[in-house]
């Protein structure tokens, strides 16, 4: 299962991947532990890895001791971590399988050769182990790019606090499908779009970056192959939906409201 573990086989995602992906395959030991870098696939805005972690005496691994670092790119740090999962490769439980997704910043051109380092300084974060497993590699993602399908929206809604907000455009790949949105300032709210077709089945869009002016809604169900169906003649209805924030540590609900009318999306 290590083998043949991948980038869309950890997503869960039936497309294929192998036109895309930088295949590195590299493994890194310090301290008793086993990094090995498998794969890279860079998309509009992001780079996604999956990679393993083992310990050198075969024994088993806890839930914590999950590698922690940080991304370069062109020789600059991008952020102390991304967002992603993890899963045990195997029934002993010695091989934990990790996909990984950064979010790239405004102004990396990533239709062309681009130089990643992935720099892991600890394994665990409670009794961590400091060490050094770091990895260099070139990816572009120029026909992952080429290949996404752009269909524009110029939805315009408002906000209870009066902010105004746009949904721009659906992109839809073989990695992924997102929403882009702008919006007339800072806001408590965070949005959510569903998505249903003519048969019952909806999707959810959940916000994976924003800022004061702009973002992006990413559909969660992909992860368990709820891609949309963008052939020609589908039909989605398309809902915003938004929650305010609670104020400090306070835990998110769930009692999102629907904002403005619901509107369709055709291929």
């Amino acid at each position: 299962q290590q083998i043949s573990w991948s980038i869309g086989s950890a997503l869960g995602i039936s497309a294929d991947l192998s036109d895309y992906r930088e295949v590195v395959n590299t493994s890194v030991s310090d301290k008793g532990y086993v990094v090995t870098l498998q794969e890279a696939v860079v998309s509009e805005g992001t780079l996604v890895t999956n990679y393993t972690v083992q310990r050198e005496d075969g024994q088993p691994l806890t839930w914590d001791q999950i590698p922690d670092g940080c991304l370069y790119i062109n020789g600059e740090m991008l952020s102390p971590g991304g967002s992603g999962s993890a899963d045990y490769l195997d029934e002993e439980e010695t091989v934990m399988g990790i996909v990984e997704s950064y979010q790239i910043p405004d102004g990396v051109d990533l239709s062309q050769d681009t130089a990643f380092r992935l720099s892991f300084g600890r394994i665990g974060y409670e009794n961590s182990v400091k060490g050094k497993w770091e990895f260099a590699f070139t990816a572009n993602g120029a026909d992952l790019i080429a290949g996404t399908r752009r269909v524009e929206l110029g939805k315009e809604f408002e906000l209870p606090d009066g902010v105004k907000v746009t949904l721009d455009e659906f992109t839809c790949n073989d990695l992924e499908q997102r929403i882009t949105f702008s919006k007339s300032g800072g806001t408590r709210y965070l949005l959510m779009v569903t998505a249903k077709n003519q048969e019952g089945k909806q999707v959810e869009f959940g916000v994976r970056s924003s800022d004061e002016k702009s973002g992006y809604m990413q559909n969660e169900e992909i992860l368990y192959d709820g891609r949309m169906d963008d052939t020609e003649g589908n039909v989605w209805t398309m809902t915003l939906y938004a929650v305010e924030l609670p104020e400090g540590n306070g835990q998110i609900s769930d009692d999102y409201v629907q904002v403005g009318e619901s509107f369709m999306l055709e291929f």
